[in-house]
């Protein structure tokens, strides 16, 4: 994982400018008290009348498989239930489904729907033998256009990640994850990105868990165009390795 090396590229080129991560992850995992990295919008637990919400709504998780996500794979699952459950128990029709940010396929085939969704624990173990490059968003994208499950209501899409999206439309293939952070102009513009996601679901809101580190070792950097499609359409970025049981709850909230 490049993050720490991202990290020094980043200060440098910007005379020190402040680390995001510090902001997310002092608090305890499971702790309902725990403060968003919002960037965005307000921390969990937060009424917000203005997040969005849905009585039917399409769940997209877009999960990280490279090399460095194992942990933080395992934490998401251990707690992902707390937002299936209390998804459910608001009456809010959802289907879920899984892909990763190397390839846009459903992972399992189909999506996830009512009687079914203790499956998503099985399927958010993508594994981690997938690109170094990771094109979260990309993915996202293909998923959602591909017609396969989608049902014409809103869509959430949730990242899972430790790194930067990489979306890049083939400009970077062949090159190392290095330049997914060096050569910023050779990735997909997140608001181009977001426009094509719009055409087919105007109802769009994008969610994303990165961006801290805890004492077990989980680390991730912090993704700016993750937070920049959150910003974007009303959505939350969550820290990556801990609290994630307040995350849920608030997610579950805002969907």
């Amino acid at each position: 994982m490049r993050w720490w090396f991202a990290a020094v590229l980043l200060v440098a080129a910007c005379g020190g400018a402040t680390d995001d991560k510090g902001a997310a992850g002092d608090s305890a995992a499971g702790d309902d008290d725990d403060d968003t990295t919002t960037r965005t919008t307000p921390a969990p637990g937060d009424d917000d009348d203005d997040a969005p919400s849905a009585t039917a709504v399409d769940v997209l998780f877009v999960v990280d498989d490279s090399a460095s996500m194992a942990g933080a794979q395992d934490l998401v699952r251990q707690q992902v239930s707390a937002l299936t459950e209390e998804v459910a128990l608001r009456g809010v029709d959802a289907v879920y489904a899984v892909v990763t940010t190397t390839s846009g396929d459903l992972v399992g085939g189909d999506a996830l729907g009512p009687g079914r969704v203790d499956a998503l624990v099985d399927r958010l173990a993508v594994g981690v033998k997938g690109s170094d490059q990771e094109q979260g968003l990309a993915t996202a994208l293909a998923a959602a256009t591909s017609g396969t499950w989608r049902r014409g209501v809103p869509l959430r899409v949730v990242g899972v990640t430790d790194e930067e999206d990489c979306s890049h439309d083939g400009a970077l293939d062949g090159a190392s994850q290095d330049d997914c952070y060096l050569r910023p102009e050779a990735l997909t513009p997140v608001a181009d990105l977001l426009a094509d996601l719009r055409a087919t679901a105007p109802d769009v809101a994008v969610f994303v868990f990165n961006g801290d580190e805890d004492e077990s070792g989980c680390a991730s950097f912090p993704s700016g165009r993750w937070a920049e499609a959150a910003g974007a359409t009303g959505g939350v970025v969550y820290p990556l390795c801990s609290g994630h049981l307040a995350s849920m709850r608030d997610l579950a909230q805002r969907l």
